[in-house]
């Protein structure tokens, strides 16, 4: 799933992305030094929530590439929020988790294919994506890098990221992750003896490149003894190994509210991005 857009609006949105990606790479390097230390950011003393959401102001940080403030939050759920207000028509919301690598299976991106496969209370494999058509998006988007998995969604207006942002949530901390899916999306042994999957696929058509080859080289001279030793991705022998109780394993350890960041951008209100916080925690309080 590339990313995609190279507009102005997109490189500005690109920018601030970026910004929050440094910070939770800032936050995985802060755990590896401390063993079982977990960040949180600061709540400011006796803060009240900024709205009738549960929201909490944390504070501001004035980019100046852009000529914006970007605001920061609490949720109630523990999630962190970051809204910056770039001009135009497009509204752009990324969950970005800070995620890491043990090994060459390539869990992290196994888990990004497989969160878009259902959730716990949207079990059915294309329902995100039909929602997203119908609030005037492209559809949903993600990306797996060495610190950190994003997910993104895109919208013409802000009714349509509010009405989509807590589908989304729900796909990304509450993926369904049935064996069926792992099978078909990351990797099997097919009728004739033959290794297949998605994931399995995609990355046995780029391993052997010379531009991985590079990348992966490059990162293991660079950083050796780290998580940024490894393929993201995963490599081919290491996929096949890979079983779905290991998925199940790494999304509880990484996926939890204290450890991702929402980023919001576009014409985007406090309000509309804490309704939507609300109605994904409620759903979530339900069980």
């Amino acid at each position: 799933r590339p990313r995609q857009g190279s507009s102005s609006t997109a490189i500005a949105q690109s920018t601030v992305v970026l910004w929050v990606c440094l910070i939770l790479s800032a936050q995985l390097a802060l755990s590896l030094q401390h063993p079982g230390h977990v960040f949180r950011a600061p709540l400011p003393h006796r803060t009240m929530p900024s709205s009738s959401s549960g929201l909490v102001k944390l504070g501001s940080v004035h980019l100046d590439a852009l000529g914006q403030d970007l605001v920061t939050y609490q949720h109630a759920s523990g999630i962190r929020v970051a809204l910056c207000p770039i001009p135009g028509p497009l509204c752009q919301a990324d969950i970005v988790v800070a995620t890491e690598c043990a090994n060459d299976t390539g869990l992290p991106h196994c888990l990004e294919h497989l969160v878009f496969m259902g959730s716990k209370h949207y079990p059915d494999r294309g329902y995100l994506d039909k929602l997203a058509s119908l609030c005037v998006s492209q559809g949903t988007n993600a990306w797996t890098d060495r610190d950190h998995t994003a997910y993104n969604a895109v919208t013409a207006g802000e009714p349509g990221l509010r009405k989509l942002l807590p589908v989304l949530l729900d796909h990304v901390m509450h993926p369904t992750l049935s064996d069926e899916q792992f099978a078909t999306e990351v990797c099997h042994v097919d009728g004739e003896g033959r290794l297949r999957g998605v994931v399995y696929s995609e990355m046995q058509g780029r391993e052997a490149t010379e531009d991985d080859l590079q990348d992966n080289n490059a990162y293991m001279l660079l950083y050796p003894n780290s998580g940024y030793a490894y393929e993201c991705g995963g490599l081919t022998p290491h996929i096949a190994t890979l079983s779905n109780a290991e998925v199940r394993q790494y999304h509880r350890r990484y996926y939890r509210p204290d450890n991702c960041f929402l980023l919001v951008h576009g014409e985007v209100g406090e309000e509309a991005v804490g309704e939507a916080l609300d109605e994904w925690h409620a759903l979530r309080a339900e069980g």
